[in-house]
C-alpha cells in the first residue's frame, strides 16, 4: 500500500531513510516548510526535507495542513498508511480520514508520559531514568491515540537530547517495522492511553535556554543537556555570552551564579540555588566549542565574579 510520511526533525531522519530502503518507501514525504535559521536568516529545508529529495522521494511543504489545497494533494497521492514522526503540526480530522488503512505515529516516549512538542528534553529535565519508543495511532488530540507497541530504554546519566534522540529512533525503526509485518494483529491488541497518567512536553522557547542560577544546580545540568542542540543553555559572565555544553555537580554552595573558582586546576565552578557546578566544555559567543580549561587559559577571571 503507499505510505506517506510526515516528518520534519532530526528524530524523524532514521525512520524516514529505513523506510526508503525498505519494500516501504514513500510515495511521498510531507513536512514543515523551510525555516529562517542562522545570523544570515537564510531558508533552509528540514532534515526530513533534504534526505527526501536525496532519495528522490516527492515532498510537500505546505504551510497549512488544514488547507484545501493541501487536503487536494494528499488525497490525490492514495495513501493507505500515514507514519508521523516529529512532525511537528497537528493533522486534521480531514487528513487522518484520507488514509484508507490508519494513520501511525512513532513517538519518543513511553505515552502516555511526555505527549506534545518536547518529549525528549522534558524526559532529561524530569531526570527520568527510563523512557521508550510508542507506536500509537494518530487522533485528533496530540499524542492521545491507543497504543500499539512500546519499547523501553534507559536514560544515560550523560544523555543529550540528541544523543538520546538517536538511539530511540533507532529503537523506532524497529518497532515500525514489526507493526508493519504484522499490522492488522497490532490494530487488534491496540490499547488506549490512561488519561490519569498523561503529562504533557510543551514546544521549547529560545528564552528557555538561558540559565537561572537559583535552581538547584542538579536541574541546571539536566538543562544543559536537555538543550542540546535547541535552544542550547547559555549565561552571561562579565559581558560575555557563554553556551554550557557540559557540566558536573560540586558540592561547593555561594550565593547562585558566583564563580567559586577559576583557574585550569579547580576549573570553572559556578555556586546554583542549591551546590553548584563545574562547567567541564563552553562555546563562546563566535568561537568553536572548547573545554573549560582551556578557555580559563586565555581569560583571567576574579572569584566572586556574578554570571547574569
Amino acid at each position: 500500500m503507499n505510505i506517506v510520511f510526515f516528518g520534519t526533525s532530526a528524530f524523524a531522519v532514521p525512520i524516514l531513510e529505513a523506510l526508503i530502503d525498505s519494500e516501504h518507501r514513500p510515495a511521498a514525504v510531507v513536512t514543515r516548510p523551510d525555516s529562517s535559521q542562522g545570523r544570515g536568516q537564510q531558508l533552509k529545508a528540514s532534515a526530513v526535507a533534504s534526505v527526501a529529495e536525496a532519495h528522490g522521494v516527492r515532498v510537500l511543504k505546505p504551510e497549512d495542513v488544514r488547507s484545501g489545497f493541501f487536503l487536494a494533494e494528499y488525497q490525490s497521492l492514495k495513501p493507505g498508511l500515514a507514519v508521523v514522526a516529529a512532525f511537528g503540526g497537528i493533522l486534521s480530522k480531514e487528513v487522518l480520514e484520507v488514509a484508507s488503512v490508519e494513520n501511525l505515529n512513532v513517538h519518543p516516549s513511553l505515552l502516555p508520559r511526555h505527549r506534545g512538542a518536547s518529549p525528549l528534553q522534558r524526559t532529561i529535565l524530569e531526570g527520568d531514568s527510563l523512557t521508550g519508543v510508542s507506536l500509537a495511532l494518530v487522533t485528533s488530540r496530540v499524542d492521545a491515540g491507543p497504543v500499539l507497541l512500546q519499547e523501553e530504554d534507559q536514560v544515560l546519566p550523560t544523555d543529550t537530547a540528541a544523543s538520546l534522540g538517536e538511539r530511540l529512533a533507532r529503537l523506532g525503526v524497529g518497532s515500525l517495522f514489526r507493526v508493519l509485518r504484522d499490522l492488522d494483529s497490532f490494530l487488534g491488541r491496540a490499547v488506549e492511553q490512561d488519561e490519569a497518567q498523561a503529562t504533557y512536553a510543551p514546544k521549547l522557547s529560545k528564552a528557555e535556554g538561558q540559565v537561572n542560577w537559583a535552581e538547584p544546580a542538579g536541574l541546571i545540568e539536566r538543562r544543559i543537556r536537555a538543550y542540546q542542540p535547541w535552544p542550547r543553555a547559555y549565561s552571561v559572565l562579565d559581558g560575555r555570552r557563554l553556551v554550557l555544553l557540559r557540566s558536573e555537580l560540586c558540592a561547593e554552595s555561594g550565593a547562585p551564579g558566583t564563580v567559586l573558582a577559576a583557574d585550569p586546576k579547580q576549573g570553572l565552578v559556578v555556586a546554583a540555588g542549591k551546590a553548584s557546578l563545574r562547567i567541564l566544555e563552553l562555546q563562546p559567543e563566535g568561537k568553536r566549542p572548547m573545554p573549560a580549561e582551556a578557555w580559563l587559559a586565555a581569560h583571567s577571571l576574579a572569584v566572586g565574579l556574578t554570571f547574569s
